[in-house]
């Protein structure tokens, strides 16, 4: 059986984010076993997911503004045109993952893994790319306007038209 969120478990993390936390329950799949798990097109906003295996979910569209995923892994996922404005994504594995056209602006990337990621139309609009491996990844058409660079790896990277490289 696919991993999956409990009906109960959205309604109350859509009860909290519509109260601003007076009521409801914030979504916490810290250290949880995702892999394979589709959360297409949903507004998961603010969730913890750090620690969490997400290897190979389908995370299409999702709106994970303001989550957390620290030391989360995501490989071989696909979040093509996710939103991650302001997330925490500190030491993530990303590797083999799709991000096409994602939404990264202030989120925090420190020694973030996403090799052979592709990336293709992303912005990294003022975000914390310190030590982030971008290793053979597909950063073409990307925006890193603004973004804290300190320390990235970009071997065998393809940079055709990325904007704001330092």
């Amino acid at each position: 059986m696919a991993a999956e969120l409990t009906s109960e478990e959205r309604h109350a993390h859509t009860e909290w984010l519509e109260s601003n936390g007076a009521s409801g329950q914030r979504l916490d799949k810290k250290d949880a076993d995702l892999a394979g798990i589709d959360l297409t097109g949903r507004t998961l906003e603010k969730a913890v997911f750090a620690g969490a295996n997400l290897s190979k979910a389908v995370l299409v569209g999702t709106d994970f503004s303001g989550a957390d995923f620290t030391g989360a892994n995501l490989s071989g996922a696909d979040c093509d045109g996710g939103e991650f404005d302001g997330a925490t994504l500190d030491g993530a594995n990303f590797d083999g993952a799709s991000l096409s056209g994602c939404q990264l602006d202030g989120a925090s990337l420190v020694k973030t893994s996403l090799i052979g990621t592709k990336l293709q139309a992303a912005t990294f609009t003022g975000a914390n790319l310190s030590g982030a491996n971008f290793t053979n990844a597909d950063l073409d058409g990307a925006n890193f306007t603004g973004a804290k660079q300190d320390g990235i790896k970009l071997d065998g990277a393809s940079i055709i038209d990325l904007r704001g490289l330092a």
